[in-house]
């Protein structure tokens, strides 16, 4: 159907909290999830989003009659790119009913969208995808995704296969594997976090003058989406000098996926510090890997990219899972110079992450 002929049968429209309901319907349908799941989250990451009216708009919608046929969400973050703080409005979900695809909607879903803010961003889902965005102006952002994975304990997956004796080796696989190793503490002291206090802002100020491109790690930023709007159950632990009461050095943040009664992933879903200091960084991730190790989870998805943490990751000997298909795609009113697209850095924070909570999670 031509794009006129659209116009007559279709209203383009931004979507508002009156339109939540709507949204939680069709999106629950269209990703076979709760309703109420759904409804919660445009509630936490829109409604309640502190950063959310410095957007144009909360996302777009497309109605047939009095119908909601397709949306676009677009949630706000706080931003620092080339020395100044602003904003992105990310697409977390993008919604079109099964039959209206084919018709050339969604492209055009996405167009109105990157119209939300003078940033926006998204995630291709496929190489498909990407020529979208291409058509469209978006740049994307990398060569890969540039995510890497680890075992962290055979104790679960021995447990499955051969029951409790497989539960008593696993301790011997795990030596023998060299997934014990140790790094230097030097006065340094992990912490699980319920709060982030004004070490994360002091952090925050020394390191960001390290990274061209990245969501503002402020406490304001971290309490509201990991303790007091969470979307899914995040934990957050770090890296302190002087024991444990000295400035902060690292954060990571992360949660974790159950598969079956035996099985779990832990994913890294942030790693921050300043650009420099492998040293607290490497003994966060030794830290947390001990801690992820006790809780007999198998695996380790580390969902965090920039140059450095690539390198320290492949230092450490991860195992880099490519995917050419998933990559950030930003649309920008000015240019983006080689440089900000190369050392963009990407997390499992960012607004394009699409997290619910559910049984899925533990």
């Amino acid at each position: 159907m031509e794009l006129e002929k659209q116009d007559q049968v279709f209203r383009w429209g931004d979507i508002t909290e009156n339109d939540f309901g709507s949204c939680a319907e069709l999106g629950g349908k269209t990703f076979s999830i709760d309703r109420n799941i759904m409804f919660e989250w445009f509630r936490k990451r829109l409604a309640h989003n502190p950063w959310q009216n410095e957007s144009n708009s909360m996302g777009i919608g497309l109605w047939r009659d009095n119908t909601l046929m397709g949306y676009r969400a677009m949630s706000r973050q706080p931003w620092w790119m080339e020395g100044r703080q602003g904003g992105i409005s990310f697409a977390a979900q993008t919604v079109m009913s099964t039959e209206l695809r084919g018709m050339g909607l969604g492209n055009e879903l996405i167009r109105r969208s990157s119209m939300c803010g003078d940033f926006t961003g998204s995630t291709s889902a496929g190489v498909v995808s990407q020529k979208i965005y291409s058509k469209l102006g978006f740049h994307a952002i990398g060569a890969d995704n540039h995510f890497y994975r680890s075992r962290v304990s055979f104790a679960g997956t021995m447990s499955k296969r051969f029951g409790v004796v497989g539960k008593m080796l696993a301790p011997a696989m795990e030596k023998i594997s060299g997934l014990s190793g140790k790094y230097v503490s030097d006065g340094l002291r992990f912490q699980q976090l319920e709060r982030c206090d004004e070490r994360f802002d002091e952090l925050w100020l020394r390191a960001r003058k390290g990274y061209r491109s990245c969501l503002v790690r402020s406490s304001a930023y971290l309490n509201w989406r990991i303790f007091d709007h969470p979307t899914c159950p995040l934990y957050i632990s770090g890296i302190f000098e002087d024991d444990g009461r000295g400035p902060l050095r690292a954060f990571a943040v992360w949660h974790v996926q159950a598969f079956d009664k035996h099985v779990k992933m832990a994913a890294l879903r942030d790693l921050f510090s300043e650009v420099d200091d492998d040293t607290a960084r490497k003994l966060l991730l030794a830290t947390l890997f001990e801690t992820w190790r006790k809780m007999r989870i198998s695996w380790a998805s580390l969902e965090v990219a920039h140059p450095s943490v690539t390198k320290l990751f492949d230092n450490m000997g991860f195992e880099q899972v490519p995917s050419k298909g998933g990559r950030y795609h930003i649309s920008a009113n000015k240019a983006l110079d080689d440089g900000v697209k190369a050392e963009w850095f990407r997390s499992g924070l960012d607004g394009d992450y699409f997290d619910l909570s559910g049984s899925q999670y533990v």
